[in-house]
């Protein structure tokens, strides 16, 4: 930073000292001021350092004797009136922290249904042809509800799974009965109707199988079967192509 130097009004009045703005070689600008009597004075400060250069103490905007640099300047007109501050604003109190949000109560399972249990487990011999286990199941599971439809539903079809077929015939009436929407029930009905020769039949449970569920390829390949056995190859064609394309699906 370049030191211009001051003006002879600003000189200290101490012939000694340096001219206000060049004191050992730090900057000082004159700031107004006034002294008891409500003259003007000139109070030399030291100029704040620029970002980069280097700090300084604020002892140093004193001299060693304690007299601070200052300098009379030409009266002026009228002094100019000292600008009361408002007083500071007291600092906003801090929010009270928000309470913890209380835990969420543990989900309540429901207690399972030993029905359903036993039928899942019959579900899964039966796939592993494992049937005479499945029925030992299906019967412990007809004491705890014999009227259910699914117990008419796994009764059928494991009888199906078992390839007896007439005996597979009531219990699938009875579940599609009760479970109208249940497409394997249907599946299972036109299966065990197909084998005892009631083609009219088991093309509907079929159709109905295929209604409930598009993609069931088996319910699709068995309208095909039915529509053969019954003579018509021409409406069995696309039946046959749908089960085709479900199956690689």
């Amino acid at each position: 930073m370049t030191d211009h130097p001051s003006p002879s009004s600003l000189r200290s009045s101490d012939p000694a000292q340096l001219l206000l703005g060049a004191a050992e070689g730090v900057p000082l600008v004159p700031v107004e001021a006034y002294g008891p009597d409500a003259t003007p004075m000139m109070t030399a400060i030291r100029e704040p350092p620029v970002c980069g250069e280097w700090s300084y103490d604020d002892r140093e905007l004193e001299e060693p004797g304690g007299t601070v640099l200052t300098a009379v300047m030409r009266p002026t007109e009228t002094p100019s009136k000292s600008v009361a501050r408002a007083p500071a604003a007291a600092p906003a109190p801090a929010p009270a922290p928000a309470p913890a949000p209380a835990p969420a109560p543990a989900p309540v399972t429901p207690e399972s249904d030993p029905c359903r249990l036993a039928c899942a487990r019959i579900e899964t011999l039966a796939i592993a042809l494992r049937y005479e286990e499945a029925a030992t199941a299906l019967r412990e599971a007809a004491q705890l509800r014999p009227f259910a439809p699914e117990i008419a539903l796994h009764t059928g079809i494991l009888a199906c799974r078992r390839a007896r077929w007439k005996d597979a015939v009531a219990p699938l009436r009875s579940a599609v009965a009760s479970l109208p929407e249940h497409p394997g029930a249907h599946y299972h009905l036109g299966e065990a109707l197909n084998k005892c020769d009631d083609l009219a039949g088991a093309l509907t449970a079929y159709l109905r199988a295929v209604e409930l569920d598009p993609t069931m390829w088996r319910a699709l390949k068995g309208v095909g079967i039915a529509y053969d056995r019954l003579g018509k190859p021409e409406q069995a064609a696309p039946y046959y192509r749908r089960a085709r394309d479900a199956q690689r699906a």
